[in-house]
């Protein structure tokens, strides 16, 4: 069969590349997110059962308000994380994005940001979004230093948003419009 030699691969950059997310990734994606670590940076607070995963995995392939993402290594074809726009607004041209890497020893390498410039050119430019925005943790500090650098506008605190770790915790909101993603894409290109 076709599939079973060459992998999907839907966007790509020069080390990773976006596929769709399939039900044998569940086992893998069961891990991640049961993991103490990957599972800091999210909302999930209850343990993910491999069936759990499943249904997720067959929901948002179904889903009209969003589009998720594998994030594969190109050499090895080995999946490491997930991305994902979901919650999209279509009348009024607005998403919402996630995303983690999984595997701790691909973390720090660039890859997330190849992934984020993945999505938001699929966003902005096939998806006709005006806006990507995304909530992230005031103690995410890698995370926010990459918003940041990719175009994303500090633009609200939502107070005490998340129970975790035996505290309340903020949600900061970060959004991303088409014109400025455009705009800083054209500086880039004549530097």
């Amino acid at each position: 069969m076709l599939d079973d030699v060459r992998p999907i691969i839907f966007l790509k950059s020069d080390r990773i590349h976006l596929r769709p997310l399939e039900v044998d990734d569940a086992a893998l994606c069961q891990h991640w997110v049961n993991d103490p670590d990957t599972r800091e940076t999210l909302l999930m607070y209850r343990p993910m059962n491999k069936l759990g995963e499943r249904k997720f995995i067959e929901n948002v392939s179904n889903q009209e308000d969003a589009v998720h993402f594998g994030i594969g290594l190109n050499e090895s074809g080995e999946l490491i994380g997930v991305i994902g726009l979901h919650m999209i607004r279509w009348k009024d041209r607005v998403g919402e994005l996630g995303l983690f890497i999984g595997e701790a020893n691909q973390r720090g390498r660039g890859l997330g940001t190849e992934a984020m410039e993945l999505i938001l050119e699929y966003g902005f430019s096939t998806l006709n979004l005006n806006r990507i925005q995304l909530f992230v943790f005031p103690f995410n500090e890698t995370a926010i230093k990459l918003y940041k650098r990719l175009g994303f506008v500090h633009e609200g605190i939502q107070r005490e948003g998340t129970f975790k770790s035996g505290r309340y915790v903020d949600h900061l909101l970060y959004g991303l419009l088409a014109r400025e993603y455009y705009a800083t894409r054209s500086d880039k290109a004549k530097a």
